[in-house]
C-alpha cells in the first residue's frame, strides 16, 4: 500500500511540475522578423482524392512546392515556372499572381 501512494505521489508530482509547460497556443516558433514574412496564400493543386494535393510558391526564380504528406518540400531552381508573367506566386507579389496587379 505504502508503495502505491509513492509511485502515486510521484506521479502526481510529475504530472504538477509538467503542467507549467503547457502553453495556450501550443508550440511556438523561435522569434522572427516579421516585416520579412510572405503572407501571401500559394498557388494551390487540388488533387481528386486518393491523389496529394500541391502548393506552389516561387522564392525569386526558384519554385517551392509543399504536398500534403509527410515529406519535405521540393526546391526546383530556376524555375520556368517562376517570374514575371507567372501564375505561381511570387514572394512579396502583392496580388498573390505575379504579373498581375
Amino acid at each position: 500500500m505504502r508503495r502505491l501512494l509513492v509511485v502515486l505521489g510521484g506521479i502526481g508530482v510529475g504530472l504538477v511540475l509538467t503542467a507549467g509547460a503547457c502553453e495556450d497556443r501550443g508550440t511556438v516558433d523561435a522569434p522572427i522578423d516579421r516585416s520579412l514574412q510572405d503572407n501571401q496564400p500559394p498557388f494551390i493543386v487540388n488533387m481528386p482524392d486518393g491523389y496529394m494535393n500541391l502548393a506552389l510558391k516561387c522564392l525569386g526564380d526558384d519554385l517551392v512546392i509543399a504536398h500534403t504528406r509527410q515529406a519535405s518540400p521540393l526546391l526546383v531552381p530556376d524555375s520556368d515556372l517562376c517570374g514575371p508573367g507567372t501564375a505561381v506566386p511570387q514572394v512579396g507579389d502583392s496580388t498573390g499572381l505575379a504579373g498581375e496587379g
